[in-house]
């Protein structure tokens, strides 16, 4: 279903970062190419950023002076995980002496998208199927091209990496079902997806929590007490009372600039630093760059052309 369009504009600020500083503005995007949500920010030099739009429908002012071009995520298409402690060995030898086991069975490296991360000891392993990914990606590009493609959750992961006190599991509830994962020094170190969305979890949220329990316990490693933030797509009651939560710290979302917390997401995916997972496909992102690189040059020529009508007019 098609959700209600709607959007915030700070359009003087807007204008001003596209006109003279370009290359500071960076999109995130969340959701489906049909019911997606956006926010666009103004990054600095010291990593702060400013939110200068955000919704669910780009508005034409946007469209014609920046180019929508987006740093997004795999959102419900499956991915497979795998972490591991490199010890003393490099990277690049845990990866070869690995390569097997980062390899969902029935799979071979022909089929799949793979990169890794690797912070402290630790190296994490990010996998997906490249029809998925290639399907995924000429979906989400009919509406704006990808730069870059993250794995579910990450983009909350980042934003909200110093919410508490690692490891703790976030839960997200969508509209096509749940997706569940264990973040470490905020990064998603692994992931699950269940089949119950927003309307099951309605419906009956005790029935839901009851049933999800194992996987939540499973992917927190029996971690006790048991940190947990569940995030949903839209407004969900809190979780009901009952003695499975006695071992459970409930985490809540942290306000984030303003945002309404349905764009968090996008949020947190609009800040792409290059340093976090890559799942785009190498020849999208090269034509998507070259997009870029054009709009960018055509940005500069036109401020150029204006600077000089006013040197003239001034003389």
């Amino acid at each position: 279903m098609k959700q209600k369009s709607s959007f915030h504009f700070k359009i003087l600020p807007f204008l001003k970062t596209a006109v003279f500083s370009p290359a500071f503005l960076q999109m995130g995007i969340s959701g489906k190419a049909e019911s997606f949500r956006f926010v666009l920010v103004r990054k600095s030099k010291g990593n702060n950023t400013v939110p200068l739009a955000w919704g669910n429908n780009i508005p034409l002012l946007l469209r014609l002076f920046y180019p929508p071009i987006a740093h997004a995520d795999t959102g419900m298409t499956p991915v497979y995980i795998i972490s591991g402690n490199i010890g003393d060995e490099t990277p690049e030898e845990w990866i070869d002496n690995n390569e097997e086991s980062l390899i969902r069975a029935g799979f071979n490296s022909e089929m799949i998208v793979t990169d890794y991360v690797v912070f402290g000891k630790k190296i994490v392993s990010v996998s997906i199927m490249e029809t998925a990914c290639n399907s995924l990606y000429s979906e989400l590009e009919k509406v704006f091209p990808i730069i870059s493609l993250q794995p579910p959750l990450q983009g909350l992961a980042s934003i909200y990496r110093k919410v508490c006190e690692s490891p703790w599991v976030l839960w997200k509830i969508d509209n096509g079902g749940s997706i569940i994962g264990r973040i470490e020094a905020g990064t998603v170190v692994d992931i699950c997806h269940f089949w119950a969305g927003v309307e099951a979890y309605l419906a009956d949220p005790t029935a839901g929590i009851n049933e999800i329990w194992p996987l939540l316990m499973s992917i927190s490693k029996n971690a006790i007490p048991l940190r947990i933030m569940i995030w949903a797509t839209t407004d969900i009651p809190k979780p009901p009372d009952n003695n499975i939560f006695h071992d459970c710290q409930f985490i809540e979302p942290p306000e984030t600039l303003g945002l309404p917390k349905q764009y968090h997401e996008a949020y947190g995916n609009a800040l792409y630093s290059g340093s976090q997972f890559q799942l785009a496909p190498l020849n999208k992102r090269i034509k998507t760059e070259a997009f870029f690189g054009i709009w960018f040059k055509i940005i500069n020529s036109i401020r150029n052309a204006a600077a000089a009508l006013i040197i003239l007019a001034l003389l």
